[in-house]
């Protein structure tokens, strides 16, 4: 990614487009973490895409790795409780006579207020320490 210029490239599109607020960059990086994970259907492969353009970003804006870290592994769990590709579950809620759209809905009630939280946490830390 480097010898590409992807980093630099990046950087430059996110400084034209948040300006001097760099306090963002840690929800922008939870958010679009979250919908990467949940339409790649897993954690880890998000994890092998995302950590090291962060890690480049956090160095590049000045802000501290573990907030950006924390953002993206916090990610990795909502987007795959809330992915509709994971199917770890689904024979052990057909074995209990649950049809699996209900265990998604369900799922859905629990984690989208969680996700709410997080953004305006990390909200609340890049205010603070950015």
């Amino acid at each position: 990614l480097e010898l590409l210029g992807f980093n630099k490239l990046l950087s430059n599109s996110i400084e034209f487009v948040i300006g001097e607020k760099y306090f963002l960059i840690p929800v922008i990086l939870f958010v679009v973490s979250t919908v990467l994970c949940m339409g790649l259907g897993s954690c880890w492969g998000m994890y092998g895409l995302v950590i090291p353009v962060t890690l480049h970003l956090s160095g590049n804006f000045g802000i501290n790795p573990a907030i950006c870290l924390g953002a993206v592994l916090a990610s990795g769990l909502i987007g795959e409780a809330l992915s509709p590709y994971i199917d770890e579950t689904s024979p052990a809620i057909t074995s209990i006579g649950c049809h699996p759209e209900v265990f998604r809905r369900i799922r859905f009630d629990y984690w989208v207020p969680i996700g709410i939280l997080s953004i305006a946490g990390y909200l609340i830390l890049g205010l603070i320490f950015v």
